[in-house]
């Protein structure tokens, strides 16, 4: 193995050290990149009906589903802050350098995605809240997911997909979905600067009844039930009384999820309200917020 006259004389140690310095300086490259270069490489995701019944506190309570609907990319919708799970974009970005990992299925990254975020919560308990497994599943899952939930746990105990193209049932339901659904942005800012969605949270209210817990989340279940039948149905009335439903269990369970402005700015609060109702029924079949706050609608 003697190079040749003029190169360097190298070994299969230095070599594999010399490529370990290549990765590490691609990895830190990758890393200060800003998200945007990201943006078509790594999938989104929407929470189309059921957000928080991914987590223990919720659906301890009543079991139920979270729909997602996995996107591509469009720069009118696809930005931080509006319930696009954008941490955990971020997160993934971390752990798989801004690409999808090849060497993974989409259950097996999912739970690594999930694990890295909620590392804080779980391991060292420095932070007490824990990101919802809707989002990395519904970032890892393509198509449409029905992610079920129950007993307490932070992840779904069956996973139902739409996520063949070349299935005509499916493509039917994916084309009416793009048909009917329309994304509305709010025209102004519908989270105030240190914005907490579980500033109350009634369900972890010890003074609320029991009965009346049980009762918010059964709501929020059935209208993610029906969500769900609406799609598979493709019926447009059902989905947006869904989607509405579903607007007010949060409401019930979360108050400010629904009205960031609630209590503390009296003129943002009625702006916001009086935006929704123009775009809730009888206007259109129903709406929801794309996220905790707002978003879009």
């Amino acid at each position: 193995r003697k190079a040749a006259p003029g190169l360097e004389e190298r070994s299969s140690t230095s070599m594999k050290e010399r490529l370990r310095e290549m990765l590490a300086a691609e990895d830190a490259a990758k890393q200060q990149l800003p998200m945007e270069a990201f943006h078509r490489s790594l999938p989104w995701r929407f929470c189309f009906c059921g957000g928080w019944m991914d987590l223990k506190w919720c659906n301890e309570l009543w079991s139920g589903c979270a729909i997602t609907i996995n996107i591509a990319f469009h720069e009118g919708i696809c930005r931080d802050e509006c319930g696009l799970a954008t941490s955990s974009r971020k997160w993934a970005a971390k752990l798989w350098n801004g690409g999808m990992p090849k060497h993974l299925g989409p259950l097996r990254a999912a739970q690594f995605l999930w694990g890295a975020e909620n590392f804080d919560a779980a391991a060292t308990e420095e932070r007490l809240y824990w990101a919802g497994s809707q989002d990395h599943c519904g970032l890892l899952f393509s198509g449409v997911n029905k992610l079920c939930y129950a007993g307490g746990r932070h992840w779904p105990h069956t996973v139902v997909s739409l996520c063949d193209p070349a299935d005509p049932r499916q493509a039917a339901i994916f084309a009416w979905l793009e048909r009917v659904v329309h994304i509305v942005d709010i025209p102004f800012v519908s989270r105030p600067p240190g914005y907490n969605s579980q500033e109350v949270n009634r369900l972890k209210d010890p003074s609320v009844p029991l009965a009346e817990k049980v009762r918010i989340v059964r709501t929020l279940a059935e209208a993610s039930e029906q969500a769900w039948e609406a799609i598979l149905a493709m019926d447009a009335a059902k989905l947006g009384k869904a989607l509405s439903d579903t607007m007010a269990a949060w409401e019930a369970m979360l108050p400010y999820t629904t009205d960031p402005y609630r209590g503390k700015d009296a003129a943002k609060s009625e702006e916001l309200r009086a935006f929704v109702a123009r775009h809730g029924f009888p206007h259109t079949a129903g709406c929801l917020f794309s996220g905790a706050g707002g978003g879009f609608l």
